[in-house]
């Protein structure tokens, strides 16, 4: 599969803080140096949310596209909605009604300058849901061409089929969270008539190997924990996978961020990872770990080193 195929650069670190002042020239500038160095190591898809840095992430990416009109053609660019974060004294709010989602959809296309979303994922799932309102929200954002298509962030198979039932919609694509670090999406199943319970939606991996489903994985490289980021505090099983990827990376001769994401896009899910580093060495790194291919030895030891206990 093409890099360009694969690997998505997410934005949720692009704005300067999760606070509501201005955008700063500073912002501006580190977002337009690691979106450029995204777009020049091959990566086509974005992801945007509309809470990301209170709007901040959509402002700086649109001042990147502005700047560089002719690439849109070339660019696939999702964003989320459903979050409503807290303000004063109001608790955090997952919102599908056609207001909300279509004030937010307007808003990120406000601030990004774009026409249009390629694609919508609901960020999280509504437990208000008014399922009427709901389908007719996506048909009005797809009839009005603002959004092209959808799909879900950290939800299973039973909701995305409820969503395909009450809208009409296809809702093919989801986005979990997936890494070294966090490894409930392989233990849900390696932990399978054990004392052990890793919380994880089930056949959700199964339909991605099947091609019934887009795979994408939020946070891969685990804060980076492995790859030279890792926390005094961190658990033993922390420190021993670490020191393996840093084996591992030599032994293949990548880096240590490259082994990592290869560990991820090795697994027959097919799973898109959203990189999210300003590094712009990171983001380089990260398209090698693409096409490389571990021994099933490798992979395994990987596992088992960062599960931090023996494979049933």
């Amino acid at each position: 599969m093409d890099k360009d195929k694969r690997v998505i650069y997410g934005t949720m670190g692009l704005g300067g803080g999760w606070d509501r002042n201005p955008v700063t020239k500073a912002a501006v500038t580190l977002a337009t140096e690691a979106l450029d160095t995204a777009y020049e190591e091959g990566i086509r898809t974005y992801d945007l949310a509309d809470i990301y840095q209170f709007g901040k992430s959509d402002i700086c990416f649109g001042k990147w596209i502005k700047h560089n009109k002719a690439i849109r053609p070339n660019l696939f660019i999702q964003t989320k909605a459903s979050i409503e974060l807290p303000t004063g004294q109001s608790a955090t709010q997952y919102n599908w009604s056609s207001d909300h989602l279509v004030e937010s959809v307007l808003g990120s296309l406000k601030r990004t300058g774009l026409s249009h979303f390629d694609r919508l994922l609901l960020h999280r799932y509504d437990h208000l849901v008014d399922v009427a309102d709901l389908a007719k929200v996506i048909r009005f954002l797809k009839d009005e061409g603002l959004v092209k298509s959808f799909g879900v962030s950290n939800m299973g198979l039973a909701q995305m089929t409820f969503l395909e039932e009450v809208t009409g919609e296809a809702f093919g694509v989801n986005q979990l969270q997936m890494s070294l670090g966090h490894l409930a999406f392989l233990d849900h199943v390696t932990d399978l008539n054990t004392h052990h319970q890793a919380n994880f939606p089930q056949g959700v991996i199964e339909a991605a190997i099947m091609g019934n489903m887009e795979l994408q994985a939020w946070s891969p490289m685990a804060q980076g924990q492995f790859s030279g980021n890792i926390k005094k505090d961190a658990p033993e099983r922390i420190f021993k996978t670490s020191e393996r990827v840093e084996q591992l990376s030599s032994a293949y001769g990548v880096s240590p961020t490259s082994l990592v994401l290869a560990w991820l896009m090795n697994h027959p899910a097919n799973i898109r990872p959203v990189i999210g580093t300003t590094n712009k060495q990171r983001i380089a790194d990260s398209l090698q770990g693409q096409g490389l291919r571990l021994s099933r030895q490798d992979w395994y030891s990987l596992y088992e080193t960062a599960r931090g206990v023996p494979l049933p």
